[in-house]
């Protein structure tokens, strides 16, 4: 259900961010939503996993194509489809690999641990991806005014893309720490004993997903580099194969998790280093540390609590302390602020049909 990408590309470039995130959220909860029906109630087994996601992706493809056909009929222009496929064509490899990306880790569990174990990591992997898609539409709120900054400013842009996407960041990292520190409850929540397994999964993709904000800059775009984009996809699964099949042979869907944060990281960083190699944003380091430090750190301390089987209400205690740094973090660093609050608030109101 790729086509419906066709339409939300249209909400980002005439920056009509509201329609992309509620659209793009709402796919995400449906298709959580459906294959925890089919998966832990129905009881279809894994397949119900791609049925939920496929009923969702219908859905919002549906109600996307009635909305655009009642806006404009359908035109074709020649000369643009040919400029779109001349910069789009060497980033055809990195779809394929990406597809393979985000299923391979589920095949290897499968090959090397159990079945069941496929199923506990998939639910997993599907709660936490709310952060990715929480990401990607807000990505679709900073992603055209970060264009313009570059093709304005040119290589002087960077110090202005730098400062204007810390907000963002607080933003994005914010969701990932909401779901990362409170996982245990979604999970208590949403699923039966069974697939409570899934709890700590939830947690070391939140942090693998929270490492992708760096990951959504247009750099590569911006400089037509996007042959070496297709590169990196190349050099990221080669480094989830390797890393991976230890870490699942060794501990499991636990061990698949880690793979895939430490796999994560280190292809990030590789990313980033080239990205800044051919446009450099100036990243507020000092900020981006501090955010960081208490994502990872709240998220990392919470796990070991458990484990070391901590009361709850301890646990309870220590999110809420948390988060309230967290916050503290945001205003201490001048971004928690009526205007970005405002500019929050109209991202997220609701979209007119």
């Amino acid at each position: 259900m790729s086509l419906k990408v066709y339409f939300l590309t249209f909400f980002k470039n005439r920056e009509q961010a509201k329609p992309f995130a509620w659209y793009t959220i709402d796919e995400t909860l449906l298709g959580v939503l459906f294959s925890l029906i089919l998966v832990v109630y129905i009881r279809v087994g894994v397949v119900g996993l791609v049925w939920g996601q496929l009923i969702a992706s219908l859905l919002v493809f549906s109600a996307l194509s009635i909305r655009f056909l009642r806006a404009m009929p359908p035109a074709f222009n020649a000369r643009l489809l040919k400029e779109s496929i001349a910069l789009s064509y060497p980033l055809t490899p990195r779809i394929f690999l990406g597809v393979v990306g985000t299923q391979f880790d589920k095949y290897m569990i499968g090959l090397l641990s159990t079945v069941g174990g496929v199923g506990i990591y998939s639910i997993g992997q599907k709660v936490a991806n709310v952060i990715f898609t929480g990401m990607t539409a807000i990505q679709n709120v900073f992603s055209p005014q970060v264009y313009r900054r570059m093709f304005d400013l040119g290589e002087q842009g960077g110090e202005s893309v730098g400062r204007y996407l810390t907000p963002f960041m607080y933003l994005s990292i914010a969701l990932g720490l909401v779901v990362a520190l409170f996982s245990e409850e979604i999970i208590w929540t949403l699923t039966p004993p069974s697939f409570y397994g899934a709890v700590d999964i939830v947690a070391i993709l939140s942090m693998l997903y929270g490492t992708y904000f760096f990951g959504k800059q247009p750099q590569l775009l911006y400089a037509r580099k996007t042959h070496i984009t297709s590169l990196l996809s190349v050099v990221s699964i080669g480094l989830m194969i390797g890393i991976n099949i230890p870490f699942i042979h060794h501990w499991g869907t636990l061990g698949a998790a880690w793979g895939m944060l430490l796999a994560g990281i280190i292809s990030g960083a590789i990313s980033l280093i080239v990205s800044q190699h051919y446009y450099e944003i100036r990243w507020e380091y000092g900020k981006a540390c501090a955010i960081f430090s208490i994502f990872f750190g709240s998220t990392l301390m919470i796990m070991l609590m458990r484990h070391l089987e901590v009361a709850y209400g301890f646990r309870l205690l220590f999110k809420i302390i948390s988060m309230a740094g967290y916050g503290y973090l945001g205003m201490k660093i001048h971004i928690l602020t009526a205007q970005n609050y405002h500019l929050v608030r109209k991202m997220i109101s609701p979209a007119r049909a």
